[in-house]
């Protein structure tokens, strides 16, 4: 992504945005190369020097990064227009998170709610960790809704709502569409998320990693289904589905590792926020999204199950980790 100096970027976006309000269902494709990179959401301080009674004296003061800066200029812009019924002039800057970062403290920085950003940045859940992502920020408040007809077989449960509930409110004469990422949305300006929506984002449950299975061995001490005849603790639950079933992300997260070996077969640990990582085992094969330190969303598909490893039959084993300790899944999954 560039810097600020690429301002005739940024005034093209800001010329496309003010046009395509006077047209029907206009389309802007986001270059996410050509965005003023916000470096920083701190104030640094810095000394300067000032002249008191012809005196020069150094004095401290903080500084704004110089793109978050023009940052609020544009986003002040756009709440009046919002506040005089005109139409807002969408423009974009990036910001890479940083460690300690959160969607709470982003959205209290950027002087919007959440709702507005977290769409367009494939965010499913408030308590995601997003350290390290690269963070789209528009210029105006707003919800950002994904084309049903321009799918791409990610959406999450939330952007699946969306879609129902306002989409065909949203596609009508007039609209504004922002291709990003290869996604494409309509905006709707000064909009946020209803209850229902927002209590989607809010939930921190788990979904269920596989379809249509059944519990072929639960969490906790079992026989040894081969045969030894020893008590053993199960750290996980079997979920029995045929080979070649889609398993999916229980919740958004980090690849921690991937790996196989003779045991678990071919194998995912995903990392989640507060101390919470999923283990999924005896797959098929590997998603090709599936690299170490990648960002996967709820929902998101990561593997095939199978039957590789020490197995009786295909099923996909699936564990719940808390601070690396195992507990029953049953707690946490819907």
């Amino acid at each position: 992504m560039r810097s600020l100096a690429k301002k005739s970027v940024f005034l093209v976006l800001a010329a496309l945005s003010a046009h395509v309000a006077f047209c029907q269902k206009a389309f802007v494709k986001v270059d996410l190369t050509q965005l003023p990179e916000i470096s920083s959401i701190e104030a640094v301080e810095v000394e300067k020097e000032v002249v008191i009674n012809g005196e020069k004296i150094l004095r401290k003061a903080k500084v704004t990064d110089a793109a978050l800066a023009q940052y609020d200029a544009e986003l002040e812009r756009n709440n009046i227009a919002i506040r005089r019924g005109k139409s807002p002039q969408v423009n974009f800057f990036a910001y890479k998170a940083k460690k300690g970062d959160t969607v709470s403290k982003l959205a209290a920085r950027f002087c919007v709610i959440s709702d507005t950003f977290v769409v367009i940045n494939s965010i499913s859940s408030q308590d995601e960790e997003i350290e390290g992502l690269d963070i789209i920020v528009p210029t105006a408040k707003g919800l950002f809704i994904p084309d049903p007809d321009f799918q791409n077989g990610r959406e999450s449960q939330l952007e699946i709502l969306l879609q129902k509930n306002r989409f065909p409110l949203a596609d009508a004469d007039g609209a504004i569409y922002f291709e990003i990422r290869g996604r494409r949305y309509v905006f709707l300006p000064d909009e946020h998320f209803s209850p229902t929506e927002r209590a989607f984002f809010l939930d921190p449950a788990m979904i269920v990693p596989v379809q249509n299975y059944w519990i072929s061995s639960a969490f906790g001490n079992r026989e040894d289904p081969f045969g030894s005849g020893r008590l053993q603790m199960h750290k996980g639950m079997d979920m029995a589905v045929p080979e070649g079933t889609e398993v999916v992300a229980c919740k958004g997260g980090r690849v921690a590792a991937s790996g196989e070996d003779s045991v678990y077969g071919k194998w995912i640990l995903l990392e989640h926020s507060g101390g919470i990582s999923s283990f999924y085992a005896h797959l098929s094969a590997v998603g090709a999204n599936v690299r170490n330190g990648a960002q996967v969303r709820s929902g998101e598909p990561i593997a095939k199950s199978g039957s590789t490893g020490q197995v009786t039959g295909p099923h996909l084993h699936f564990e719940v980790r808390k601070d690396g300790n195992s507990i029953d899944p049953k707690k946490y999954i819907n």
